[in-house]
Formats: C-alpha cells, structure tokens, sequence
C-alpha cells in the first residue's frame, strides 16, 4: 500500500522515499510537501503543476522567494485576492509585475479600498525613474491619486508621464486636469472667510476616537470632511511649544510627506488647528510590533523574515530620498491587517522628540539608541541601522539586547549577545546580519537601508 509505505517513511524521516510513494498513492499534497522537505523543490513544483494545485504551488514558489511567478501563477488564474495575500507577506519593489500589478491595483480599488491599491501599484514603482515598461503601473498610481482625492500627488505623477512621453494615452489632458484641481483646492484655502485656524480644521476635521496619548500630545482617529477619507490627526500638546522648534517640524513634516511607500505611513498635512498644532496622516489600524511581542512572539518569529523584509524596505526607501527616522522601535511599526508593516513618524521622529524634552525633559527610551546618538553626534542612516539591529533582535528573541542596568553604558560598552544564546534554532546567518547592525562603531555597520535588505534578501533566497 503506497499511503501506508508513505507514512512509515515520513515517520523515518525518509523524505524522498515518501515523496515517490505518495506520488504512486495520488496524493499531490503530500507529496509535495515530502519533496520539499527532501530539499527537491523542483520535484514539488512539478507535483503540484500536473496536479493542478495552481494555489499550493504559487504558495511554495513564494517559499522559495520567487514572488514573481507565485503572483502572475495566481493572477493567471484570476485569483487577485491570493496575489494580494501572497505579494504583502513579501518586501521590494517588483518593477517586472508592472503591468500585472496595475490590473491587480484597479481590482483591489474595486473589491477592497483605494489607500489598498496604490499599496499594491507602489510596489511596482516604489522610488523607480519612470520607464516604458513602468509605465501602466505609473498611469493607475496617477489615477488611483485622483480618486483618493489627492490631487498634488497625482499631479506630480501625470508630470513625471508626461516628462517621458507626452504623447501617452491621455496623460497631458489629466495632468491639466489635476493641476486645475490643485490650483482650485488652494484658491479655495486661500479664499476662505478669516477665521480662528482651529475652527478651519474643526470644519474640515471630524475627530471621532482617542487613539493615544503622551507629553507631546493627543492622537484621534478622524474623517476628513473634504476627502471623504479616515485620518489620524496628532494635536500637539501647546504648552509646549517652542516656536523654532514647530518651525523645523513643519519643514521636515513636508519633505516627508513626499515619501510614498506602503511601508510608510503618510503625512497629509501640517497646519494649525484646534488650539495648537497638528499633523493629519494615514490612518493605519492593527497592533504595533510591541503589542505583537507582548500578545503572539510566535507569529512574529514565524514571519520573521518577510515581517523584516517589510520593514527595511520601508527604511531603504526613505533612506534614498535621503531622510533618516532617528528613533525606529516597535512601537512605531504597525501591522496591518496582518500583511502589511507601516512605519509611523518618519522624518519627524526627532523633532517631536525635541517638542517632548522641551516639556518634559525626557529624551525618549534608550533601548534602541546608537552610540553616536548617546554622545550626541549627528545620526545617519547607520543610526537608524543600529536602531533596526535591536529591533530585529527583539523579534527573533523576544526580549531587547540590553533589557535593564545601565543601558547606555551597555550601548556604548558592552557587547550584545549572540541572539542564538537566547533562542537556538535562530539562523546563524539572520543572528550575523543582526550583530553587524549593532556594532558599536558606525562604519562596521551595513552603510544603509539598501545594503541591509541584500543581506536579507540574499538570507531568504538561500532558506
């Protein structure tokens, strides 16, 4: 009886053995999964493709880090909703799903939500030079803007289309259009009747829910009025208030919100209003990485990999576009949805730090602090690299490198331990990656967020 025979080798450990006895028995599924616990992942794959297991087998190559064929395998057979499931589990850039992922954007602006769709054509372009084969996806991005009611944005894109090819399909015509409702939407502002700023931003602002709160001010959850949309809205504490320092937040809150990646969560706007300061950005609901590590460290440790793929991507992005975060830790990472990290504050982190010790002396938690920013030395992305390093140490372990005593002498002093010496069965490969982040000197670190995502992504193409 080849299931019977199958079983007994398996119970051995006999894994090749079983994948052919299971294959004789007709069960695809284990055999399969037999041959790839034999190391034979072609055997698998050619299993499951006589099989017809179009799910199964798109769900092994995305196993094995080839992403591309696992979501045009699923597309190809109109399984969006998979693709989708698939792709967010993974970080980068795709640029050769361009057009696939563009069909898969205007999907997902029909069945789910429009912020859900330009996620997904973002991972098309996410920091790319606009190409030929590039650009459908760019032209969805653009449109998806438009119905966002983010016409700035999609202005900036339809001119990047035009600036390559003038004559595609009817991006001259839309790029007029968008830059009619730009100039309209700031007349408008403009234009308004003088009133009290606070009560301009109550008329566009509904707040609805306290998210959070802490010395540098309240956070609600609110729709914005204009836009149709829900937001998160952080109201400065006023008290604390130092006009220079509000000067330096407004202008680095701008150059931020020119970040565009679904790893990021997005500044809308920085204004004044309801009796202070504040910033509107995406509203991203989940738990933060610290409830995770509190609630479910195993789900952590079993997406560990694509978890922090996620999250240097989001960092190598910004990284290019030359913005440091300053004060990268879980608590400032939020799953959503269970597929999706998104990084909050980036850009902003220090000087909402600056508005906090103003009032209260606090110079934020020291656990995830470089030794450079210990001695007070200007950040790089190598401090937000070391940041990474103890942050990544958390996940795999489950507790920080430097827990109690005197954690910035420890910062600066003492050696991290080896993550295996906590958890055994960590990859030695991932527990190298993640003590090269936490040297003590800068330069013995990788320069970045990029060279930080090779090194992982060179780790997911070896397991």
């Amino acid at each position: 009886d080849p299931a019977n025979a199958a079983k007994l080798f398996s119970e051995l450990g006999e894994w090749a053995q079983a994948g052919a006895a299971w294959e004789r028995a007709g069960n695809a599924v284990e055999a399969a999964g037999a041959w790839e616990r034999a190391g034979d992942f072609n055997r698998a794959d050619e299993v499951l493709t006589r099989a017809d297991l179009f799910l199964k087998r798109a769900q092994l190559l995305s196993r094995l880090g080839r992403v591309e064929e696992a979501v045009r395998t699923l597309l190809e057979r109109g399984d969006s909703a998979a693709a989708w499931e698939i792709l967010s589990h993974h970080g980068g850039t795709f640029p050769g799903l361009a057009d696939e992922l563009a069909g898969l954007a205007t999907w997902l602006a029909a069945h789910v939500d429009v912020p859900t769709a330009i996620s997904a054509v973002q991972r098309a372009v996410g920091g790319l030079a606009v190409q030929r084969n590039l650009l459908s996806a760019f032209y969805t991005q653009a449109k998806l803007l438009e119905q966002q009611g983010d016409w700035k944005s999609a202005e900036g894109v339809w001119q990047r289309i035009v600036d390559f090819d003038y004559a595609y399909q009817d991006a001259a015509a839309r790029l007029q259009d968008a830059t009619t409702h730009r100039l309209d939407e700031e007349r408008t502002v403009a234009t308004n009747p003088p009133g009290t700023p606070a009560s301009d931003a109550a008329n566009r602002y509904s707040l609805e829910k306290e998210l959070g709160r802490g010395g540098m001010g309240v956070v609600y959850r609110a729709t914005d009025n204009r836009l149709g949309r829900t937001v998160a809205i952080k109201i400065l504490n006023p008290r604390q208030h130092n006009p220079e320092a509000i000067r330096r937040l407004e202008r680095e809150a701008r150059a931020a919100a020119a970040l565009s990646h679904p790893g990021i969560v997005h500044i809308y706007d920085f204004d004044e209003g309801f009796g202070s300061h504040f910033i509107a950005m995406e509203f991203v609901s989940g738990p933060t990485l610290t409830q995770l590590l509190r609630d479910d460290q195993a789900y952590l440790r079993r997406h560990f990999l694509a978890i922090t793929r996620q999250i240097v991507d989001a960092v190598a992005y910004a990284h290019a576009h030359s913005i440091v975060h300053r004060d990268l830790k879980p608590a400032n990472m939020i799953l959503a949805d269970r597929r999706q990290v998104k990084i909050l504050d980036f850009g902003i982190a220090r000087r909402l730090d600056e508005l906090e010790s103003t009032s209260t002396g606090a110079t934020g938690t020291p656990f995830y602090m470089a030794p450079e920013q210990i001695l007070g030395e200007d950040p790089d992305q190598r401090t937000d690299v070391y940041a990474l390093g103890v942050t990544l140490f958390q996940l795999s372990t489950g507790t920080l490198p430097f827990p109690s005593g005197n954690i910035l002498r420890s910062h600066l002093e003492v050696a991290p331990p080896d993550p295996r010496s906590l958890v055994p069965d960590i990859d030695p490969a991932i527990a190298a990656v993640i003590l090269r982040c936490l040297a003590k000197p800068r330069d013995q670190r990788p320069a970045d967020g990029a060279a930080l995502l090779t090194e992982l992504e060179a780790i997911g193409g070896r397991t």
